[in-house]
């Protein structure tokens, strides 16, 4: 994040000195250069800022300033569209939409988002400690304090409900409450809590662990290590995607198609998978089959979608992060 943040700044004073342009992303989200040359081909300057979380998003959009192009969650999308802060999406004015994978897109969401990048949360381990073929291993008693978990609040509620066999987008308070009491008893096998993907990867190498839950796009070093295997578990792994939106206050949308029209292009998306690491949904861009899915394993994956049980799954969770604390798990 700070690499990003210093670049910009360096940049500041010849790229983003007409703020034609107002764009909110992730840290680390796009590769600079393919800005530098969006603006130098088109003369449309940008103002370019940075957000941690989708609630983070939420709020900013809900503030008196305007923006024009977003990168928000699939999963967000159903309460961003309830709330009138995304413009539908006219994608006769993309002549590079054709480049688009749709499958990576929810059928509801599609005149409102166009997918952006792609991956899955599943697990890596060390096969010469353990072998893993399902989510429903995380709670065995051979990983005590030697699993490693991400802070992504849907991700480990629909790892802890497919364990038990329920639907992983339930809004059945009583199965939510399940879920809930099914991660109280993940504790004792968790050494290591992460917001940061990355740091998760490396700490799971350097203390020794023994199964970590990953986001595929973050291993790909690690995996040339023949000892550790990412697997698609036999229930299938979930399927995450960012996608990106128009605000619906933009005051730049015929530049925001532009901008769009220009990141979706094949040599753009491929620039931009080869500077950030995650797969962009372009059909003609192959990956590497140990990390992304073959045809089989796409067709078992899983979507997470944020539902109207937000506040109770929020709950819960905050109740889990507190028990956590308490066995002094290691928090980055």
């Amino acid at each position: 994040m700070k690499r990003i943040i210093f670049l910009f700044l360096m940049l500041s004073s010849i790229l983003f000195a007409n703020k034609d342009l107002k764009i909110l992303n992730w840290p680390e989200y796009i590769d600079v250069d393919i800005l530098k040359e969006f603006t130098s081909t088109t003369g449309i300057s940008i103002d370019y800022l940075i957000y941690n979380n989708n609630e983070e998003l939420i709020d900013q959009l809900k503030t008196k300033e305007k923006f024009d192009v977003i990168f928000p969650s699939s999963s967000y999308l159903s309460k961003m569209i309830e709330q009138n802060l995304l413009s539908t999406i006219k994608i006769e004015k993309l002549k590079n939409y054709n480049q688009i994978d749709t499958f990576y897109l929810h059928e509801k969401f599609k005149n409102y988002s166009i997918p952006y990048t792609w991956g899955t949360t599943s697990i890596i381990f060390n096969k010469e400690k353990i072998t893993l073929n399902s989510f429903k291993n995380l709670w065995d008693k051979n990983l005590q304090n030697k699993l490693f978990i991400l802070n992504d609040m849907s991700d480990m509620f629909a790892i802890s409900l497919n364990s038990l066999n329920i639907d992983i987008n339930t809004q059945n308070k009583d199965d939510i409450k399940k879920a809930y009491l099914k991660l109280l008893e993940l504790i004792p096998n968790i050494k290591g809590f992460y917001s940061n993907s990355e740091k998760l990867a490396i700490d799971f190498i350097n203390e020794n662990g023994y199964a970590a839950i990953v986001y595929n796009g973050d291993i790909s070093n690690i995996i040339k290590n023949k000892k550790y295997q990412y697997i698609y578990p036999n229930e299938g792994a979930l399927l995450w995607v960012d996608t990106i939106a128009i605000s619906s206050n933009s005051l730049n949308k015929k530049e925001a198609y532009e901008f769009i029209d220009f990141i979706i292009s094949k040599d753009k998306a491929l620039q931009n998978f080869k500077e950030i690491g995650y797969a962009i949904p372009n059909k003609n861009l192959k990956y590497n089959s140990v990390i992304y899915p073959s045809q089989k394993e796409k067709k078992d994956l899983k979507r997470v979608v944020i539902g109207k049980e937000e506040a109770l799954y929020k709950k819960y969770w905050k109740m889990f992060l507190s028990q956590l604390s308490l066995k002094g798990v290691t928090y980055e």
